[in-house]
């Protein structure tokens, strides 16, 4: 009977690079949200409230001290700009960001998804705290400005909510606090006491926001060019994109791209990317060629690159196809491995028959056989395969190999005790496969208190990374679970009596109390 075939989604879920895209969109969204999104923000954004409101009520009252604490006067011409400015900011990610890639058909590609998911996390973790925060800043101290601060800011909160929705943009920090929420701490009918409580309570949450919102208002690893002059090119450039929009709703605050420096995470973003084409098909096939080849036009032109979010984006896709096309070649040969592997068990007779005095050569010849094709595809794919993958698909296989052995011994009529230490020395031998899984580890990164108070990004994972905890043996027992099953095997084989088998029978978890009685009375003690 042939044998079974490897059910794709084993391969699939064996075959985990994929994943490691996943940093690299992360990567990027950080790229675009410190060039683009944080200086648009920054820029007579929401962040500057409190300067636009103490400003404006100065000009409207001139007699007023400039030393005397500011109250903001609720006028909705004043509370209502920034608002509006973040509101434009949202329909330009949209426009620039999101609608241009269903305009150019990559709406259904799985990495623009995952860049839209990262995108709206990072909108939340760095961009709805600032508006938290400046919606709770600009609370006045006298109660008839609070209420028409209520009045107005509500209103102003509900319809940028509204919009970020409209715009498929959260309104939900990552501690899962809203927009509308800060509103609703802040009904009239609380007193001045009850206030200060609620404001040392925010100041505590707020405090444990610091990172990200520092890392939104400011990025010192980051050259930025003039803000306020956006270059030609660069507006041609973004007008471009948005499929032959003239601007966003909102158009008259002007937002377009700002002229930025080429960034060190730019470059990072596309070594990783070659590095995981070079991985998952080294040999000098047109796919990967063709891959490098993209790799190196876009570090050539790196520039560009740093204004252009599609050309990423259509970077992911070519090495999501590249890696999609390798999981498909790497199936087939799996499959393969598979089959010749069984095809080979497939020859050996039942075992109290193979292991008699006449055939038990040629078993320890067939075994040994099938132990050296392991080790054969240990030097053929340890060379070009990532730690992780190559672990996975090796100890798969040598799972069935180690089920169907067993199998084979649980069905065997009689034991004798010739047969008993012919098989011993044989299940000895397909057992030793520490060295099939020694592989180059590494430990998992930490990172410093340091780095993560300077916003510093945290460096990506090693491609197939294998943790070095526990060595070849903690390897084994991870990837190839039935090892173990196959070592109590032969470990019971070795008990000398009836009376010591049964008494140790608890001692083998890997085996049910049926099959080791099974065992016991085919023995020949």
């Amino acid at each position: 009977m042939a044998p079974a075939q490897v059910p794709v989604i084993e391969v699939l879920n064996a075959l985990e690079i994929a994943q490691e895209l996943e940093p690299a969109v992360n990567h990027f969204v950080g790229i675009v949200f410190d060039q683009v999104v944080a200086p648009l923000l920054r820029c007579d954004g929401i962040v500057d409230l409190k300067t636009m409101v103490e400003a404006e009520t100065a000009t409207l009252t001139p007699e007023l001290d400039p030393q005397a604490p500011v109250v903001p006067t609720g006028d909705p011409a004043i509370l209502s700009r920034p608002f509006e400015h973040v509101a434009a900011v949202a329909r330009f990610i949209q426009a620039q960001l999101f609608d241009v890639f269903e305009t150019d058909g990559h709406g259904q590609s799985s990495s623009v998804a995952k860049f839209r998911g990262a995108f709206r996390a990072a909108w939340s973790a760095r961009a709805v705290p600032l508006l938290i925060t400046a919606v709770l800043d600009q609370i006045p101290e006298d109660r008839a400005a609070l209420d028409a601060y209520l009045e107005v800011v509500g209103d102003e909160v509900a319809g940028l909510e509204n919009t970020l929705a409209d715009c498929r943009l959260a309104s939900t920090d990552d501690f899962g606090i809203r927009l509308a929420d800060v509103m609703s701490l802040i009904l009239p009918s609380f007193t001045r006491k009850r206030r200060a409580g609620l404001l040392r309570s925010v100041q505590t949450v707020l405090a444990s926001r610091e990172q990200n919102v520092v890392r939104a208002q400011s990025n010192p690893g980051i050259a930025f060019g003039p803000e306020s002059k956006n270059s030609g090119a660069a507006a041609a450039n973004a007008g471009s994109k948005s499929g032959g929009k003239e601007g966003v709703e909102g158009g008259d605050l002007g937002i377009q791209f700002p002229d930025c420096l080429v960034t060190v995470q730019t470059q990072t973003l596309l070594d990783m990317l070659h590095e995981i084409i070079q991985r998952a098909s080294p040999s000098p096939q047109p796919v990967s060629q063709s891959g490098s080849v993209a790799i190196h036009e876009l570090r050539r032109n790196v520039m560009e690159l740093d204004r252009d979010p599609l050309a990423i984006i259509e970077a992911f896709d070519s090495v999501r196809d590249l890696i999609r096309l390798w999981h498909a070649k790497t199936s087939a040969q799996w499959t393969i491995q598979y089959e010749e592997i069984h095809h080979r068990l497939g020859r050996l007779p039942r075992l109290d028959e193979a292991l008699d005095a006449q055939h038990v050569e040629s078993t320890r010849r067939l075994l040994r056989g099938i132990m050296q094709h392991f080790r054969d595809l240990e030097v053929a794919w340890k060379s070009c395969l990532p730690n992780d993958v190559y672990l996975r698909i090796i100890g798969y296989l040598l799972d069935s190999c180690y089920t169907a052995l067993t199998s084979r011994v649980l069905a065997m009529p009689t034991i004798n005790k010739s047969t008993g230490n012919s098989l011993r020395f044989l299940l000895v031998e397909c057992s030793k496969v520490n060295a099939l899984f020694h592989v180059a580890t590494a430990s998992p990164s930490k990172s410093t208190p340091a780095s993560r108070s300077s916003g510093t990004a945290a460096p990506l994972p090693a491609f197939g990374a294998v943790s070095a905890v526990g060595g070849p043996s903690a390897l084994v027992a991870r990837h190839c679970p039935k090892h173990k099953r196959l070592t109590e095997l032969v470990s019971f084989l070795s008990l000398l009596s009836r009376d010591q088998a049964t008494q140790a029978m608890s001692k083998f978890r890997e085996f049910s109390g049926d099959e080791l009685m099974q065992l016991i009375e085919h023995r020949q003690f």
